[in-house]
């Protein structure tokens, strides 16, 4: 077995790879498929904020879409925004509304990312 292959056996590294699908954000909890995201986003409830809206209605589970207009920004920053959004709520659980699909959705880029977090923090407590 050469060096790297052994390097990838060691216990250090499967506890790494273990612990690595804890910090991800679950599929379970992803909003998938065309009709349920059209659903959440015309019969739902919505919230709305200066940098983003929310639209929320009942489900089985809690799971969460996100939208990013092309007018946002290119690519690479509405994947960072993703991502910065995903992380929240990974953090976040105890934020999460019970049994509800929710859709998150941009609508305009702030200057500062941190405000992006402030306002869905807000948004997710008006969600009942």
């Amino acid at each position: 077995m050469p060096k790297d292959e052994k390097d990838l056996q060691s216990p250090t590294n499967r506890a790494i790879r273990s612990n690595a699908s804890d910090l991800r954000f679950p599929r379970a909890n992803h909003l998938k498929g065309r009709t349920a995201i059209r659903q959440t986003i015309v019969k739902g409830v919505r919230y709305r904020g200066k940098w983003l809206g929310v639209s929320a209605i009942k489900g089985e589970t809690s799971r969460f879409g996100i939208s990013i207009s092309r007018k946002f920004g290119k690519a690479v920053r509405r994947n960072r925004v993703k991502r910065i959004i995903r992380e929240f709520l990974r953090n976040n659980k105890a934020l999460w509304p019970v049994n509800r699909w929710i859709m998150i959705r941009l609508f305009s880029d702030p200057a500062d990312e941190t405000v992006i977090t402030e306002e869905l923090r807000a948004l997710l407590s008006k969600v009942k």
